[in-house]
């Protein structure tokens, strides 16, 4: 049974996950044949380019789903355009894979702000940023998250010093952990 593939086309995969090619990864046709294609195996892997052979009903050409999702991997990641779009054709943007920071500053608008209120806290009783210079910042950070975590468990919804929900202070104390641990893996 033929089938409207050839060499040189981007496929979408539309079921079927397999290995490291789920559905929504990208490929590059490299062979067509009858009743199979050859996708370019660094759209599939990541190492050398090797060729694995697939059942063409598992996929769709990129051009015939200008709205179908596509999930990234390590070679597409800024590199396409989310909706298909040639890089060269007007409304092209190539953020495929990027972080939408606009996902988290405006869905947790309110909980950003009392995190906010906690950081404003901190900074007014020791110094600004002061956090960051703490020695071993990540387990001591680590601690006062577990703190409230427990005092709120115990039926304490706001923390008695700083009059701020003991979540708040929780989701502060898991941010500077974060950044700590993101900051360290940088530095090394």
């Amino acid at each position: 049974m033929a089938h409207k593939f050839k060499v040189g086309d981007t496929v979408v995969r539309v079921k079927r996950s397999f290995r490291n090619m789920e559905v929504g990864a990208l490929g590059k046709v490299v062979a067509a044949h009858r009743d199979h294609i050859c996708l370019d195996g660094r759209f599939v892997e990541e190492h050398s380019p090797i060729y694995i052979r697939f059942d063409p009903t598992y996929f769709e050409l990129v051009t015939d789903l200008p709205k179908a999702p596509v999930k990234p991997n390590a070679f597409n990641v800024g590199k396409i355009d989310p909706n298909g779009i040639d890089q060269h054709a007007p409304g092209a943007k190539l953020d495929h894979g990027k972080p939408r920071h606009g996902l988290v500053l405006g869905s947790f608008s309110n909980a950003l702000t009392e995190v906010a209120k906690v950081g404003t806290f901190g900074a007014n009783k020791y110094t600004d940023n002061g956090w960051l210079s703490v020695p071993n910042g990540v387990g001591r950070y680590t601690d006062a998250l577990l703190r409230h975590h427990f005092a709120e468990a115990g039926g304490e919804r706001d923390d008695p010093e700083s009059q701020l929900s003991h979540a708040a202070h929780r989701a502060w104390n898991a941010l500077a952990v974060l950044e700590l641990m993101l900051r360290n893996k940088e530095g090394n």
